[in-house]
């Protein structure tokens, strides 16, 4: 994956470009974006390590945000990408992810709230479970049913429904410009994070290892949005367990933390090589947590415990 880093001194903005998407501190607001051929998504940083996300249709303009557990933060953030918001995902109950609902409806009176139907979501107005699609202009989104970390968690896996993108792509004489991206988007919440996974609060290991498994059919492109910044320290315990596959890993993280830049997002295809929270079936992994001949359940369980008491 080639990578340039450009730095532009008059913003004080960093630009991250490959030859699949950009990834950005927009000009017009402090917020990290990706795009791709059919989505445009802002990163907003609440409280200490939370990410909300804004995103657009680029088809029909149709914007909304996820997890937005600081209202003002993401009102804000509109105000000044200028942008107005008609719809709201929420993937679990926790206030961190739905705190600033109400604040959203009162500022956005006509805003679809949409989110779990497995738990309380505040001012929710459209309900969704597992397999439900709906779609979003020329986006279609399916929930993902993810319990563990709460009993309601989901998931929204985003593709691309309108094929106008890549026929005025194809067209030699198109005046219309798009990266060469059609990258599937996962809003993971607090389920699959980068080099991690959610904790147990109202679920087993059973129900995390059944969450990975379902994820990891996926395709390997799915840019994986999570909703917090644990990298970095994933990445610590990752390499404490498994150093010959996770220490350059763990090495690369540490640059873009010390410099401020997010780790988000990854992709499915690099959590299945190096997440070891996807892995719990393989015998190696087994074999590195000392418990060799054990069932995938027990390595998920023994993981996470490992992880939680790891300083």
């Amino acid at each position: 994956m080639k990578l340039i880093w450009r730095i532009n001194s008059l913003l004080n903005c960093l630009i991250f470009q490959n030859n699949k998407g950009v990834m950005a501190l927009s000009n017009t607001a402090p917020f990290v974006h990706y795009e791709n051929r059919f989505i445009k998504i802002h990163l907003v940083p609440m409280f200490n390590d939370n990410y909300g996300y804004i995103f657009t249709d680029k088809l029909s303009k149709l914007t909304g945000c996820v997890d937005p557990g600081d209202g003002n933060a993401i009102i804000n953030a509109l105000q000044t990408l200028e942008l107005n918001l008609n719809y709201v995902l929420c993937t679990h109950k926790h206030m961190d992810h739905v705190g600033g609902n109400h604040d959203i409806k009162n500022k956005f009176s006509n805003v679809n709230i949409i989110g779990t139907k497995y738990e309380d979501i505040p001012a929710l107005t459209t309900p969704v479970g597992h397999n439900d699609v709906f779609t979003i202009g020329g986006i279609k989104l399916q929930v993902i049913y993810v319990p563990c970390h709460t009993r309601g968690h989901i998931a929204f896996y985003i593709t691309n429904n309108d094929d106008t993108i890549d026929k005025q792509q194809n067209e030699p004489n198109s005046e219309v410009t798009v990266d060469n991206d059609n990258s599937p988007v996962l809003f993971s919440g607090d389920t699959l994070f980068v080099g991690g996974c959610g904790r147990f609060f109202e679920g087993t290991a059973e129900e995390m290892l059944n969450n990975m498994d379902q994820l990891s059919t996926l395709p390997q492109t799915t840019k994986v949005f999570c909703a917090h910044e644990y990298t970095e320290s994933n990445l610590k315990f990752l390499s404490s367990v498994d150093p010959v596959l996770c220490n350059s890993i763990y090495e690369e993280v540490k640059m873009k933390r010390s410099d401020g830049v997010p780790t988000i997002p990854s992709t499915i295809g690099k959590e299945l090589n190096y997440n070891l929270f996807m892995k719990c079936r393989e015998e190696r992994v087994q074999l590195l947590i000392n418990k060799a001949g054990c069932s995938p359940i027990e390595a998920m369980a023994s993981l996470r415990t490992m992880k939680n008491n790891f300083k």
